[in-house]
């Protein structure tokens, strides 16, 4: 499809400032791994990710103007947010799963029942834990409603933070990377941290003004940069778990079910 140019138009500080804070607040709902891994600055030198979505899109959507005929809406930074909130998340849970020895797992057959995870709760509070979050996957996250010792949040949830209620006071928590057959209980207090060298951020700049313009060129020839900007989200993180065994989690898994994320169709 072709645009009217805009290279000569401001971009909207405006249009700007609404995607970063979509991003921003769509980011804090669904960082879900700072749920289990409390975030604190570095502690350490090494081992750090860089999590983030570098992308070039049409510079139309960010400016005002461009067209007297058609309005161009800007992209929500939605989207933006709750895929850096999940690629954090995957690399908290792929950590843990290194991590899961035979001690670590409760094994069972058919399908998850409230006995089972009070049994884990009480092998928790065992091993001198307190147990404050329980996630489970899309499909076991169903089966809690149907648990005596679950109470709904019965409200609108605003993303994957807010609980969808209380097993025995335990926030109740789901995530799609879990495979269907697992379920996780921590004590965050005491698991570890995540270590954040670089909070997530957002900007909305001109590829006019980069400086690696000219490498950009050569890997996209046929684009006129003037009339594009990029989109950058960016965080650097560890994912670190407290170094003396016992580690403070158990997992539930059904027997066969594997200890790898799902990676989602969608």
């Amino acid at each position: 499809m072709t645009h009217p140019s805009c290279r000569d138009l401001p971009l909207s500080q405006a249009r700007i400032a609404r995607f970063i804070t979509e991003a921003r607040v769509t980011f804090g709902r669904n960082s879900i791994a700072r749920d289990i891994l409390p975030p604190s600055r570095p502690i350490s030198v090494e081992g750090f990710r860089k999590i983030g979505i570098n992308s070039i899109v049409d510079r139309i959507v960010f400016v005002d103007g461009a067209s007297k005929t058609v309005h161009y809406g800007t992209p929500s930074g939605a989207p933006y947010g709750s895929a850096v909130a999940e690629k954090e998340t995957e690399l908290v849970l792929t950590n843990l799963m290194k991590l899961s020895g035979s001690k670590y797992i409760q094994e069972i057959r058919g399908d998850l029942e409230g006995v089972e995870v009070q049994t884990a709760i009480d092998e928790m509070f065992r091993r001198k834990f307190m147990p404050n979050l329980i996630l489970t996957n899309i499909d076991q996250s169903f089966r809690f409603w149907e648990f005596k010792q679950f109470k709904p949040l019965r409200m609108p949830r605003k993303g994957l933070r807010f609980p969808e209620g209380y097993f025995e006071g335990i926030p109740v928590h789901y995530s799609r990377l879990l495979p269907s057959g697992l379920t996780i209980i921590v004590d965050s207090n005491r698991l570890g941290c995540l270590e954040v060298k670089t909070d997530f951020d957002v900007s909305v700049s001109n590829i006019r003004e980069d400086t690696d313009k000219r490498a950009v060129q050569q890997q996209f020839p046929n684009l006129d940069l003037d009339e594009k900007v990029r989109i950058l989200c960016l965080e650097t993180v560890k994912s670190t778990i407290q170094t003396d065994e016992p580690y403070a989690f158990l997992m539930i898994k059904h027997i066969g079910t594997k200890l790898k994320i799902e990676q989602p169709s969608s």
